[in-house]
């Protein structure tokens, strides 16, 4: 069951039965998402224990934003964007429900995790851009933060709170079930989408008796991050109107250096379980801020290439962070991953700074709003 705060969120957002639909079918498809994240590199960590091998799960699934990021967009531009969801989920259901067969038939192997993982990666540079892309078409400009809010949440609710403590839970009861469940998620969100009416002119497995607790750890984890990513979607809008996109921006770049360098000194679950609620809060507020702003300035013909390009960046340097922390993890240690990831967070923040001054954000995106409009005469 979703937490109250996202359900509350979708009854305050009359928004019509089209985005009703997609609501529900983003609920549907991220937590199959999120369930899947959490046991490919659970079978990954079954098959082999080399830290790197396993972290190639993760990169298998992100690589595909750096090679088909900015065709996805400009296919998203071109084509109906319910249908080229319909499509893409149809087939990511065929490439897991394969993966899940072979999991059964004790015939996994690390190359077929990852075949199957980098379709799934592939559908979604499509999937995802599309789904940004579709909320100016079914609710009103004044309704568009209510709209992206009620996504994210969503987003932060299936994909990484309840997505990965049912993954890691249905991973212990067999491993096949976790891609058997996403195979089913990918079919029934493609229903809901189909419905919409208002649309735009993916060796045997080992024992794994030790997994059960680390599994579970695991998953209670990255769900904390999930459960500051509702909050943040539930008080983004105030937040926006109280201190302005500029200072949450500015701020946000801080709790991610902090974030961190928290997770690598802490050796408290607890500790580290705040840490992620507090990034939650801030990847919740960040995300609809910077979507709201995407839609308001970008030209409708343009923002599946501009969506695309902005998750190529985020999505493929996830992938390339998964493989790189796979290395450092190996050379280093398993906390070196994270004093690398703060200091490049802290030059980014030292970088970004100036860029994110009120005025600048205003030029900018007052600039992007005349270009549209000549690009239209």
């Amino acid at each position: 069951m979703l937490p109250s705060a996202a359900v509350a969120v979708w009854k305050r957002s009359p928004l019509g039965r089209d985005y009703r639909r997609l609501w529900v079918a983003n609920v549907v498809s991220v937590t199959g998402d999120g369930v899947t994240v959490t046991a490919g590199p659970l079978l990954a960590a079954s098959i082999t224990h080399d830290p790197l091998l396993v972290a190639g799960a993760l990169f298998a699934q992100q690589l595909p934003w750096l090679i088909f990021g900015p065709l996805s967009g400009a296919l998203v531009d071109r084509l109906e964007p319910t249908r080229l969801i319909v499509i893409v989920d149809l087939l990511r259901a065929a490439a897991v429900g394969g993966l899940a067969a072979s999991v059964f038939a004790g015939r996994a192997h690390l190359a077929a995790l990852y075949g199957a993982l980098f379709i799934l990666g592939v559908g979604s540079t499509v999937s995802d851009t599309a789904v940004l892309s579709l909320p100016p078409l079914l609710v009103g400009p004044d309704d568009l933060v209510r709209a992206n809010a009620g996504l994210q949440g969503v987003l932060f609710v299936g994909a990484d709170l309840v997505g990965p403590l049912l993954g890691a839970y249905l991973f212990v009861l067999a491993a096949g079930l976790p891609f058997a469940f996403d195979a089913a998620t990918f079919v029934v969100g493609a229903a809901l989408i189909a419905s919409i009416r208002r649309r735009r002119a993916t060796h045997p497995v080992p024992d794994r008796t030790g997994l059960r607790q680390g599994a579970v750890g695991y998953g209670v984890l990255l769900a904390c991050g999930a459960a500051g990513g509702v909050i943040g979607t539930v008080i983004v809008k105030r937040l926006l109107a109280w201190f302005g996109t500029s200072l949450l921006l500015r701020v946000g770049l801080i709790i991610e250096c902090a974030t961190h360098v928290s997770l690598a000194l802490t050796h408290r679950p607890w500790v580290a379980a705040l840490t992620l609620v507090i990034f939650g809060v801030h990847g919740g507020v960040w995300n609809v801020a910077t979507v709201t702003l995407r839609q308001k300035v970008v030209p409708e013909q343009l923002l599946g290439r501009v969506n695309s390009v902005y998750n190529t960046f985020s999505t493929g340097g996830f992938a390339l962070g998964s493989l790189v922390g796979g290395l450092l993890a190996r050379g280093f240690g398993l906390t070196a991953p994270f004093w690398v990831a703060a200091a490049a967070v802290a030059v980014v923040a030292i970088l970004a700074w100036r860029l994110f001054t009120p005025g600048r954000l205003t030029t900018e995106a007052e600039a992007s709003a005349n270009c549209a409009e000549c690009g239209s005469l």
